[in-house]
């Protein structure tokens, strides 16, 4: 019998982010016959490591701390962006590409005052801010970069008060990590700013127990650590079997925003469009028409059509199909729901008429788009 080769995961596991990546590691694992899996906190000392055998390598969520300078005898791969380190095994998400998504997704709904909050200085979150701020002054929406440069936590949450009263609302931030966000739902709370429609917040990373305990709920950027998992895994075995490791940094774009309260108004001074669009985007997958969406909002059938042209660049029919496939295309990543059950779930007739419909929209079938989230 082969013997098992081993792997250690050495990740902050209360964080949702290192429980995915660690789902995704075992995800690969399982199309392996040999492959254990050694969940643990921190690297261990490495006089610890030096006597194991049959290490397929270890997984680690940082730089390389200094006492491992010396090369161990077998892989370590960082789940880590870390600059300047060409000769260092790497596997996460694309900051560049996290922070450029955000500011689409904000734009999208209509914000054309927009800053990026940094509370942390580590290099990925000052890249998702600069590529956040660049992207959106890129389509001509003003943004600035809040950054607390040191300051103390009363003055920085000061400075940031400043910057949403002082110009028309509504604003919005983009923080670049949940916790800060949540801090400041708080802070808006207390002073008697209203979430979103003075003031919309964006986090990152996507912390389930950060962001559904704030309130309003916060809506933050997932980020796909499970593919991170996977990717890692992956990478460990061409390193085992001596297989061409193509790229040794890899670097993921986001996948979704994970919207919730915190960023659900969209950003118009009609609020008769405004009614019509959250009830759109409340009650699209129970099979609602334009017109009862009209008559919510108090307008008649061509006003709100004339209205959705204006201010969105599209009719409201194709805002309820845009609702409808966001969401079933949610569900392909997270569960393994049927077409069938999927389509009930979200407006369509069937799983077929599903099918059809995202083949046309998406380009590419619903099957082939979940086998990319589903390895």
């Amino acid at each position: 019998m082969k013997k098992p080769l081993n792997f250690f995961l050495c990740q902050p596991w209360p964080l949702d982010l290192a429980q995915e990546i660690g789902k995704g590691f075992i995800d690969y694992a399982r199309t392996k016959k040999n492959w254990e899996c050694i969940c643990l906190e921190n690297l261990p000392p490495r006089e610890t490591l030096e006597p194991w055998t049959h290490v397929g390598g270890i997984v680690i969520a940082g730089a390389p701390p200094a006492s491992h300078d010396h090369p161990l005898p077998f892989p370590v791969l960082h789940t880590a962006w870390i600059p300047d380190r060409p000769d260092l095994l790497q596997v996460d998400v694309d900051p560049v590409a996290t922070g450029i998504f955000a500011a689409d997704h904000l734009m999208a709904r209509g914000y054309r005052r927009l800053a990026t909050v940094i509370s942390r200085v580590e290099p990925p979150h000052r890249m998702r801010a600069e590529a956040f701020a660049n992207h959106c002054r890129k389509n001509d929406v003003a943004c600035d970069v809040l950054i607390s440069e040191g300051a103390s936590k009363e003055d920085f949450f000061g400075k940031i008060l400043d910057w949403v009263r002082r110009g028309d609302f509504p604003a919005a931030l983009f923080c670049t990590e949940d916790s800060t966000a949540h801090q400041l739902l708080r802070l808006f709370r207390e002073e008697g700013l209203h979430v979103p429609d003075d003031v919309a917040v964006l986090g990152c990373e996507d912390d389930s127990k950060t962001c559904e305990g704030s309130f309003p709920a916060l809506s933050s950027v997932h980020l796909p650590y499970r593919r991170v998992g996977f990717e890692a895994a992956r990478m460990l075995d061409a390193q085992n079997t001596g297989k061409p490791i193509q790229n040794r940094q890899i670097f993921l774009p986001p996948e979704s925003v994970n919207t919730r309260m915190s960023t659900s108004l969209f950003a118009t001074s009609d609020p008769q469009l405004r009614r019509a669009i959250e009830f759109i985007r409340q009650h699209a997958c129970e099979g609602i028409t334009v017109q009862k969406a009209a008559q919510h909002a108090g307008l008649t059938l061509d006003m709100l059509q004339r209205r959705f042209k204006t201010e969105i660049g599209h009719g409201p029919n194709q805002e309820i199909q845009r609702v409808r496939l966001t969401k079933a295309k949610e569900m392909l990543r997270q569960t393994n729901f049927s077409l069938d059950e999927i389509a009930d779930a979200t407006g369509y007739q069937n799983g077929h008429y599903l099918s059809k419909i995202f083949k046309k929209k998406i380009g590419q079938t619903a099957r082939k788009y979940r086998n990319t989230f589903h390895h």
